[in-house]
């Protein structure tokens, strides 16, 4: 068994393309090994700005002889297709075998492969799972047309201790590559070329040179280092996984250093500072035992300087400053004026040129926050006013330099402008949850007041026919309608149904003026489907079982989003009972469903079930009523107290007058009559069942 060892030199490659880069690199190699009969022990890849490396273990030296067996025409076939298939063969019709199956006699080619040297085959897989990888986009450094990611200067190709014969050209002859066994180091530290005869050479040898090519160790080292330099002045990183990831990839060797902002820039929003940082300079956070961000911040460098990193410190402290006294210059300029004097600006802006101007998605807002409030129970009067000042930081100069501060900027300028503390809360909050790891407003209003935003979004665009299709979507409506389910999951107490209903007719103005447009009707089923199959996606990503999903699901969403999802999880815990109640009563129903599909027996009749009890002959048929009739109210009650627990209870106690229904009663009688209201009596029970959820779907 031998090793393969592959790295591919280049210039610097993007952050955010090396892991994806690297990751195709091994799933292509993997294919073309196994498409080639090679086996291997273990495959890994590693990546740094400069390069790209794979190692694979356990290759044999050879593959192994096989017989491969292809299946023919008939034997009176046209000549055309006989001689096809031999020339692809490789064999004369004497050297086929003739088998005879169901549909006739066949032609069959058995060909015996020989064993192959991998160290011939591999040269032309690495050649073609190079030039595969890929990438976002592309250039050109040559004269010819092949091209990838950034101009590449070197290829390590080792299979033990032999270099592969593999040539890359992307140009003429002096821009062919041909794989050898050097390597250099880093870019300035270490730039010099040295020899490599394996891959734990590789990595001893690329150390010293001052590389450190496993991203887990970068990443490792970064944090470690980080935590030490803040730990010492009894401070604590602000973690952040995004900049983590993308500062790994920027340093092929990582010097984390810590500089110090001006006192006169911490009056400023932390959040100013933090995305400044962050954003322009790939710089961490620090704050104090009490989360406030304190003047400090932490840098990663690609090289060890002869003074400690002081020049280096400095550099960077002033491009910081230069930053930050922009930021404190737009600060000062856009409290000059009160959000209100901002919105006819919105006018010049366009939200969509289907879908109006953001002054008119204002005004939207500010009826359809309006209204939902009233549905909820709090002030219509501020709901109004943080809706129609929620986009007005839009055309700030903060919010132009820094996109990622909209709604935040918002609701500093209200507050600095006398604005009550809830709106201004609202206005901050009201883009929240960004993504999945974001938080939802802490503020009802602010909940309303996001809920309002995405809903307008969703029927806007669903009503001028801009459904998301496949994995496009421009518009992220998906993320709005996750939005909307996680505030709904809070505390929203309305429906979908509800919400699509209070958001269309305010588009009514824009709509009568386009040709093609959904009717509230249409919008309301497309919307609904779309709404559902992202919540059934939603609930498993968190862990839900598929089938009670569908089960809860089908038997409708009438109930607030956050009394459905009460339901699932009491139904979920229910099914998983260690006494068995739930599984017990499942059975109990999958046999009465089955009974009734048999017999392609409907849903009851009300008035029919009102006489039926008078045919009932048997006294277990007649507990079973009664215990029906008994238990229906009751499960009913508990339901609109949204306490399922207590409903399901009440159903499991079911179970025992059903088994005793089942062993003693003739369900298929021979009297029309009894054997209707016995099926009536199971179709009852089905029903009183699919107020919780539809249990024939539940596995």
């Amino acid at each position: 068994m031998t090793q393969l060892f592959v790295e591919i030199l280049s210039e610097e490659i993007p952050a955010r393309m090396q892991q994806k880069g690297a990751m195709d690199f091994k799933e292509l190699m993997t294919k073309r090994l196994r498409d080639e009969g090679l086996t291997y022990d273990t495959i890994k890849v590693l990546y740094s700005p400069r390069r790209l490396a794979l190692v694979i273990d356990g290759l044999p030296a050879q593959t192994e002889t096989k017989t491969i067996e292809r299946k023919g025409p008939r034997v009176d076939a046209p000549s055309k297709a006989i001689e096809g298939f031999l020339a692809s063969t490789g064999l004369s019709i004497e050297q086929c075998e003739r088998r005879t199956l169901p549909k006739g006699d066949f032609l069959f080619a058995v060909i015996e492969e020989e064993k192959r040297q991998t160290k011939d085959i591999l040269p032309k897989v690495i050649h073609d799972g190079i030039k595969s990888i890929s990438w976002p986009n592309t250039m050109r450094w040559a004269s010819g047309t092949d091209s990838w990611i950034r101009p590449v200067h070197g290829i390590i190709a080792l299979f033990g201790e032999t270099t592969l014969p593999l040539t890359l050209s992307f140009g003429d002859d002096q821009d062919r590559i041909k794989a050898g066994s050097t390597t250099t180091g880093h870019r300035f530290m270490s730039p010099d070329a040295f020899s490599v005869s394996d891959f734990k050479d590789y990595i001893g040898k690329l150390k010293n040179s001052f590389v450190m090519v496993d991203p887990d160790q970068r990443r490792a080292k970064i944090m470690e280092d980080a935590e030490a330099l803040v730990h010492q002045k009894g401070l604590r990183l602000r973690r952040d996984a995004s900049l983590l990831e993308e500062v790994t990839g920027l340093v092929e060797w990582p010097v984390v250093l810590m500089g110090r902002i001006e006192e006169r820039f911490m009056a400023l929003p932390p959040e100013i500072l933090s995305t400044s940082m962050k954003v322009h300079q790939r710089y961490f956070s620090v704050e104090d035992s009490d989360g406030h961000l304190a003047p400090y911040f932490i840098f990663v460098a690609n090289v060890e300087a002869f003074d400690k990193g002081q020049t280096i410190i400095a550099g960077n402290e002033r491009v910081l400053g230069a930053r930050l006294s922009d930021a404190a210059f737009f600060w000062d300029q856009d409290r000059k004026k009160p959000l209100e004097e901002l919105l006819p600006r919105l006018e010049l802006i366009s939200f969509h040129e289907k879908l109006g101007t953001l002054a008119e998605k204002g005004n939207r807002l500010e009826s359809l926050t309006g209204a939902l409030a009233r549905n909820i129970n709090i002030s219509k009067e501020k709901a109004c006013h943080a809706a129609r000042l929620c986009k007005a930081d839009l055309v700030t100069e903060m919010v132009y330099e820094f996109p990622e501060l909209q709604g935040t900027m918002g609701g500093y300028y209200a507050a600095a402008e006398g604005i009550s503390s809830e709106v201004a809360t609202a206005i901050k909050e009201h883009y929240k949850p960004r993504g999945a790891g974001d938080d939802c407003p802490q503020s009802t209003l602010g909940a309303v007041l996001a809920l309002a935003d995405r809903l307008d979004t969703l029927v806007g665009f669903f009503a001028v026919g801009l459904r998301p299709t496949g994995s496009k979507d421009p518009f992220a409506l998906r993320r709005a309608v996750l939005g909307i389910i996680r505030l709904q999951e809070e505390g929203i107490d309305l429906t979908f149904d509800q919400l699509v209903q209070e958001a269309y007719p305010l588009y009514k103005t824009i709509l009568d003026g386009i040709s093609e447009v959904l009717s509230e009707k249409e919008v309301m089923e497309s919307l609904k489907s779309f709404y559902q199959e992202r919540l059934k996606v939603y609930w498993k990503d968190r862990g839900h079982r598929q089938d009670v999903i569908n089960a809860v699901m089908a038997s409708g969403l009438s109930e607030p989003l956050g009394a459905v999802k009460k339901r699932l999880v009491s139904l979920e815990t229910f099914l998983e009972d260690p006494d068995g109640a739930g599984k017990d009563l499942l059975i109990a129903y999958k046999r009465a469903a089955n009974i009734l599909e048999a017999a392609n027996f409907q849903e009851y009749d009300p008035g029919f079930l009102t006489s039926c009890s008078s045919n009932f002959t048997e006294e277990a048929e007649k507990k079973l009523w009664a215990t029906l009739e008994k238990t229906a109210p009751e499960v009913d009650q508990y339901q609109q107290a949204g306490d399922y627990k207590q409903a399901l209870s009440l159903l499991a106690d079911l179970r025992e007058p059903l088994d005793t229904y089942f062993d003693q009663v003739t369900v298929n009688a021979d009297d029309p009559k009894v054997r209707q209201s016995r099926l009536g009596t199971l179709a009852r029970f089905r029903v009183l069942m699919r107020k919780i959820a539809d249990f024939s779907q539940i596995d």
